[in-house]
């Protein structure tokens, strides 16, 4: 059977436990194709400063949080600045948040950008049972 691709298609969906070996030979099975992509480009003459991506942007909906594939980013490619397109304000707590964001700074010092926004009822109320009403 198939993995699937989106969380809530896990068959005990919300009630799963992550299994890290499998995420992390998983993780490990996408670093080698993008390491097989970037020697590639390497041995046609191909800089990789120069060619490839200088960003990269996460953004939380359905899949991974915002802030791990970032880490993640600034350990295999220190030359990307690295973002979250936004990162809702509502599914976590201020302080939580300031931690997120604080660990992906110290790790990519001077290529973090933090977006953050209100996100929608579907993901605050729906998926992550939080009310979703203006603060003032």
């Amino acid at each position: 059977m198939e993995s699937p691709q989106f969380i809530w298609q896990c068959a005990d969906w919300p009630n799963f436990r992550c299994d890290g070996a499998r995420v992390s030979a998983e993780i490990a099975t996408a670093r080698r194709a993008q390491g097989g992509v970037e020697g590639k480009l390497a041995a046609l003459g191909f800089e990789q400063r120069q060619h490839l991506a200088t960003d990269a942007w996460t953004a939380e909906t359905a899949g991974t949080d915002a802030f791990t594939p970032l880490v993640l980013a600034s350990q295999w490619a220190p030359q990307l600045r690295l973002g979250t397109a936004i990162v809702p304000v509502y599914t976590r707590g201020p302080g939580l948040l300031a931690m997120q964001a604080a660990t992906v700074a110290e790790l990519a010092p001077g290529r973090f950008v933090l977006g953050i926004g209100a996100s929608s009822p579907v993901i605050v109320s729906g998926w992550n049972a939080a009310a979703f009403e203006e603060r003032r």
